[in-house]
C-alpha cells in the first residue's frame, strides 16, 4: 500500500536576511550553484517516514516554468529550512514553494513520492506592517544581518530604525528635497556604492542625517548634482555629529549655510565630542556668505569639539579639494582647509582645543583656500592657525605619502565648483568603490 507521507508546515513563511546558522539536524545542498546573502527560512515538519526532500522556489503564484532555486534537504525533525532567493528587496513579491519527499532505501515497495506546493508574499522584516512605504524586506537590523537598503523611500525609513545596522546594496539616485534623517545611532554601511542627488535645503540641521550619535558610517559615497543648504549647521553627511565614525567616505557636493554663526563642513557640520573621520575626501564647494561673524567653514569639519582630558577628534588619511566662498575674509578665524575651528570645553567656558592628526592633506590653488589645516578658535585668542599632521599640495594626481595603497587608487572625477560649474579634478579614490559605481 502507498502512501503520501510528508508534512508541510502550515506556519507562515518568516523571510531573514544572510545565511542563516543550519538548524541542527537539517542538512541544504542548493544546487545549479545558486547563492544569495539573504533568502527565506521555512518552518518545516517532515514525515516520520522520511527524512529525504527536495526544495524548490517558483516565481509567482503557482510552480510554472524552472525554479528560481532547488535544494535537496536533509530533515529528520520539525526545524527550519534555509534557502537562498532573490527577492525583491523593495517591496513583497509572490512565490511558490514545492516541496517532494522521497522514498527512503528499503521502503520502495511500501511508499511513493509524494509533491505538495504552497503560495506565500514575503513581509517586511523590520517588525513594520505590510505596505509601509520604505519597509525593509531582507535583514533583521543586527550586525551580522543588517536591514538592506536599495532605494531612496527605505533611506527615509532609517528614520524608524535609528539604532540598527543597515547595508545599501545598489546606488540610489533620489528625487527632490530630501528630509535629514534624526538622530542616528546606528551603523550605515554603504556597500561602496553611492547616493546621487542628495538635495537638502533646511531652515534647521541640514544633511543626510540631521545628527548622529554613536553611529558608524562606513564605505558610503555622495555625488551627482548633490546640494546641502541649512541655516544652523550643515554637513554632506552629518549636519551634527557626536561619538561618530566615518571611513572609506567621499562627498562630491555643494554645501552652504546662510546665517549668522552657522557651521559648514565638507562631511560634518558641527562634530562635538569624539568624532573621527578615517579614509575619506570631500571635493566641492563650501559657502557662507552672509556671516557677519567667523565663517566656522571647513573641508571635513566646519568645527570639532573636545571635552577637557578627554579624546580629541581624529581624522587620518583624509583629504579635501574644494573652494570656500564667505563674508568674514580674516582666514586666521574659523576657517581650515580640513577642521574650521577646533574648541575645548573646560568646565566653565570654552577654550582653544586639540586634534589627533595624521597623513591628511588639501589641494591648493582652489577658489577661497584657506593656508592652513585649522582656523583660530577665536578672533584675537591667540590661538594661531595650524596644519597638525597635514600639508597642502598643489596636486594630487598621485597617491600622497603616507596614503594606504590597498585603500587608495588614483582616479579623476568631477567636484561642483562655488560658481555653478565643474571641475576635472585628478585626485585619490577609494577602491571599495571600483566596480559599484
Amino acid at each position: 500500500m502507498t502512501k503520501k507521507f510528508f508534512a508541510l508546515a502550515a506556519a507562515s513563511l518568516c523571510l531573514l536576511s544572510g545565511l542563516s546558522a543550519a538548524a541542527s539536524g537539517v542538512t541544504v545542498e542548493v544546487q545549479g550553484g545558486y547563492s544569495c546573502d539573504y533568502g527565506v527560512d521555512i518552518p518545516f515538519t517532515p514525515s516520520a517516514r522520511t527524512s529525504r526532500y527536495t526544495f524548490a522556489l517558483y516565481s509567482g503564484g503557482n510552480a510554472a516554468g524552472s525554479p528560481e532555486v532547488t535544494a535537496e534537504v536533509t530533515i529528520a525533525s520539525a526545524g527550519t529550512v534555509h534557502l537562498p532567493l532573490r527577492h525583491n528587496l523593495s517591496g513583497p513579491s509572490t512565490w511558490t514553494l514545492s516541496v517532494t519527499a522521497h522514498v527512503m532505501p528499503g521502503r520502495e515497495a511500501f511508499d511513493r513520492e509524494a509533491m505538495a506546493t504552497k503560495v506565500f508574499t514575503t513581509v517586511p522584516t523590520c517588525g513594520c506592517p505590510a505596505g509601509t512605504a520604505g519597509a525593509f524586506y531582507a535583514g533583521k537590523g543586527t550586525a551580522s544581518s543588517p536591514y538592506r537598503v536599495t532605494e531612496g523611500r527605505q533611506l527615509a525609513h532609517l528614520g524608524a530604525h535609528p539604532s540598527a545596522c543597515f547595508l545599501q546594496t545598489e546606488d540610489i539616485s533620489l528625487s527632490g528635497s530630501w528630509t535629514p534623517i534624526g538622530t542616528f545611532s546606528g551603523v550605515y554601511d554603504g556597500g561602496g556604492h553611492v547616493i546621487n542627488n542628495l538635495q537638502v535645503a533646511t531652515s534647521g540641521k541640514a544633511g543626510l542625517f540631521g545628527s548622529t550619535d554613536g553611529a558608524t558610517i562606513r564605505a558610503l559615497g555622495i555625488a551627482g548634482s548633490s546640494s546641502i543648504v541649512g541655516t544652523s549647521s550643515a554637513g554632506t553627511f552629518a549636519a551634527e555629529a557626536n561619538a561618530t565614525q566615518i571611513s572609506e567616505c567621499f562627498a562630491l557636493a555643494s554645501v552652504r549655510t546662510d546665517a549668522y554663526n552657522s557651521v559648514c563642513g565638507g562631511l560634518i557640520g558641527k562634530g562635538s565630542f569624539r568624532n573621527r573621520l578615517d579614509n575619506c575626501y570631500f571635493a566641492g564647494s563650501l559657502s557662507n556668505t552672509r556671516a557677519y561673524n567667523a565663517p566656522f567653514m571647513g573641508g571635513l569639519m566646519g568645527v570639532a569639539l573636545k571635552e577637557s582630558g578627554g579624546v580629541p577628534p581624529v581624522i587620518t588619511g583624509c583629504y579635501t579639494a574644494a573652494d570656500y566662498q564667505f563674508y568674514y575674509t580674516n582666514q586666521q578665524y574659523g576657517l581650515g582647509s580640513l577642521v574650521g575651528s577646533l574648541s575645548m570645553w573646560t568646565g566653565s567656558a570654552w577654550g582653544a582645543g586639540t586634534i589627533q592628526s595624521s597623513g591628511n592633506y588639501w589641494l591648493t590653488g582652489t577658489a577661497g583656500c584657506p593656508a592652513y589645516a585649522v582656523g583660530d578658535f577665536s578672533n584675537g585668542q591667540g590661538h594661531n592657525p595650524s596644519s597638525p599632521g597635514a600639508a597642502g599640495l598643489s596636486s594630487l594626481a598621485s597617491l600622497p605619502a603616507g596614503f594606504d595603497k590597498s585603500v587608495w587608487t588614483t582616479g579623476s572625477y568631477q567636484r561642483p565648483t562655488y560658481n555653478g560649474g565643474w571641475a576635472t579634478v585628478r585626485a585619490p579614490v577609494l577602491k571599495v568603490f571600483q566596480g559599484n559605481s
